[in-house]
């Protein structure tokens, strides 16, 4: 018997001992290495943290006291009702202690996670056991644990580094004092939470980030037309100082963003400040986005902006409110209207203001058509060619690219108003660019009414007319030019205009004295135009001493004047003029009669009638009429 017991107590000791040094050499090898666990371990762990709806998958697992548990190529897939929530990691490392009488779960202080990437996949897991992984959780209850993935991808976010903390209670897990960084110092802070039950996800976030690592985030609202407006941020890359909301749901997925930026520059335009909001709502049984960018509002150095896009999928249509106070070319190359050279006739100096409304077409989908509305207001502004000064209207533009400025009033810049409306076709199919015009003006001067067709120093004095035109503004705009009108002159001097130099010449040689009484004379035109020719119905002008009937053509594009024009001594409203005109009706063809041929600014006047044998014989000259350098031979009849 006390054989036995020695024996057995010598098999206990060496047990003992075994056990102690086996305990011993376990604890060595948790300290200096990983000690892979077999598979069926890993499979219990991967099954007790699956159900049918959210599936855990793991290749390797070890484990030791400088890494804790190491799991190995690790996948976890979510369902989310219509898209899966799928993520892989190459390695999660946890950080944990031996809490008697708690889960193992809730034994792990923190989590490593290497190289994460999380991505939303088409829904493939069933939607209807969000409960099973609510069960599986429902017991466990943890405070904090410390989490950081490191070059985490989410979406095609990647930052450097994510920290958070985890907790899980009341069926909801929480990632509260979340930060991402980014080189450079950039980076975002705040918290997210799922509810498993319901598969809902929230993520608020605030920080600095710059418009590249912003863009991926706006994937998820999977539209190109907010995706577009991002894309135009252009260099300098400067972080902008961003807060996001973004609420999953089984039938509603909301994307808020608030982003303030400063030094930046749009589609290479320099902005000083900007502020926009984005809001992104997708009705997910219906799969339709509804995106409202409000507010938005800039300023630069030009001058300031602001205004609203919205867009429907369901319409594909963006919906514009714009209003700024800055160059109408910068405005229009922001907000991509009339930004490709059709402003490029039009001069708009000093700060317009503008407002606008309306729907604009897709670039890429040409069969959305543009409808705007909106107003116009600017101090200076020369329109091909035409000085206008504090100049109003309302512009729209229907069907895309038919653009109309109406209920026009502006001032000249040498004084006078003008009103009316143009309408011009922009249609990219179109080889030219067709467009009418009606213009009432008042009291101008004639050097800014002539001012497009580069004549600014042939007239003095002050116009008044209604003109009505159409053509293309194309390479040869006068040439298709048609229409009509008719225009009145006031105050003019005619011995100072190019037009009438053959005329007063032959009256100074022909009659002495005479030319101090043609200073002053008033003028009015009736006209119609086609392909470039002015056909000119009745002219008459009337100067203190006489007055010329006339009518002709003008060819625009050869600078040439074919004219017959007939002088009346005396005005023609004078009694002295009407007593004239009665006694020499009978020999009115044969009176005064000139043949005007030339240049607009160089004609000869080729005088023909019977009294230039009376002129002739009572001066005792024949000499010819002489302009400038060129003379010119006065026929006689």
């Amino acid at each position: 018997m006390s054989r036995f017991i020695r024996y057995f107590s010598w098999f206990v000791r060496v047990t003992l001992t075994t056990a102690v040094f086996l305990l011993a050499a376990f604890v060595v090898l948790l300290c200096i290495t990983q000690v892979p666990l077999p598979a069926w371990v890993i499979d219990r762990i991967v099954e007790r943290l699956s159900t049918p709806s959210a599936i855990l998958s793991v290749q390797t697992a070890s484990l030791g006291f400088k890494q804790g548990l190491a799991l190995g190529d690790v996948q976890f897939r979510m369902n989310l009702t219509t898209n899966d929530l799928f993520v892989r990691a190459d390695a999660i490392y946890m950080d944990m202690a031996i809490r008697p009488g708690k889960t193992w779960v809730e034994w792990i202080d923190g989590v490593r996670v290497i190289r994460p990437d999380a991505s939303f996949e088409p829904g493939a897991l069933p939607s209807t056991q969000g409960e099973a992984f609510g069960d599986l959780l429902s017991h466990i209850h943890i405070t904090r644990v410390s989490i950081a993935l490191e070059e985490p991808q989410f979406v095609g976010i990647k930052p450097e580094k994510v920290l958070a903390d985890l907790a899980y209670k009341e069926n909801m897990i929480y990632f509260d004092n979340c930060r991402a960084e980014w080189p450079g110092g950039e980076y975002v802070v705040g918290s997210f939470s799922m509810d498993p039950l319901a598969t809902e996800v929230s993520l608020k976030l605030g920080g600095y980030a710059s418009q590249q690592y912003i863009r991926p985030v706006l994937v998820l609202i999977n539209d190109q037309t907010v995706l577009h407006y991002c894309d135009n941020i252009t260099s300098p890359t400067i972080p902008l100082k961003i807060d996001c909301d973004i609420s999953i749901m089984p039938q509603l997925e909301t994307y808020k963003f608030n982003i303030i930026g400063q030094g930046l520059s749009w589609r290479g335009l320099p902005v000083d400040d900007v502020l926009c909001g984005i809001s992104a709502e997708n009705q997910v049984d219906r799969g339709i986005w509804r995106v409202v960018i409000d507010p938005l509002r800039g300023t630069t150095p030009a001058g300031n902006a602001e205004g609203t896009i919205i867009y429907n999928e369901e319409g594909d249509e963006l919906h514009i409110v714009a209003k700024s106070a800055m160059l109408a070319t910068n405005l229009f190359e922001m907000i991509e209207v009339l930004h490709t050279g059709e402003l490029e006739h039009i001069e708009v100096r000093g700060i317009p203001e503008l407002t606008i409304r309306g729907v604009v077409g897709d670039e890429w989908d040409s069969d959305v058509p543009s409808n705007l509305d909106g107003t116009i207001k600017t101090p200076d502004v020369t329109i091909y060619g035409l000085p206008l000064v504090d100049a109003t209207a309302k512009m729209s533009i229907r069907d895309n690219l038919m653009v109309l400025f109406d209920q026009v009033d502006a001032g000249f810049k040498s004084g006078g108003r003008l009103g009316g409306n143009f309408k011009m076709d922009l249609t990219e199919s179109l080889v030219s660019i067709p467009f009418e015009t009606s213009a009432v003006f008042s009291n101008a001067y004639f050097n800014d009414l002539a001012a497009p067709f580069s004549r600014t120093n042939s007239w003095q004095g002050r116009m008044a007319g209604e003109v009505a035109l159409s053509g293309n503004l194309v390479s040869n705009v006068i040439h298709s030019l048609k229409g009509g009108g008719k225009i009145t002159l006031k105050d003019s001097v005619i011995a100072r205009v190019p037009l009438f130099a053959g005329f007063t010449d032959f009256l100074a040689r022909n009659v002495p004295g005479v030319e101090t009484l043609v200073n002053q004379s008033d003028a009015s035109l009736v006209f119609r135009m086609k392909n470039g020719i002015f056909h000119i119905d009745d002219f008459l002008l009337e100067g203190s001493f006489f007055s010329i009937s006339g009518k002709g053509k003008y060819n625009m594009e050869l600078d040439m004047l074919e004219a017959t024009a007939r002088v009346n001594i005396f005005r023609r409203g004078s009694f002295a003029g009407l007593t004239s005109r009665i006694i020499t009706a009978p020999f009115d063809r044969l009176l005064m009669e000139f043949k005007v041929t030339g240049p607009l600014d160089d004609p000869a006047w080729n005088y023909r009638g019977i009294i230039s044998r009376i002129v002739d014989g009572v001066s005792g000259s024949s000499v010819p009429v002489q302009q400038g350098e060129q003379k010119k031979k006065v026929i006689t009849e």
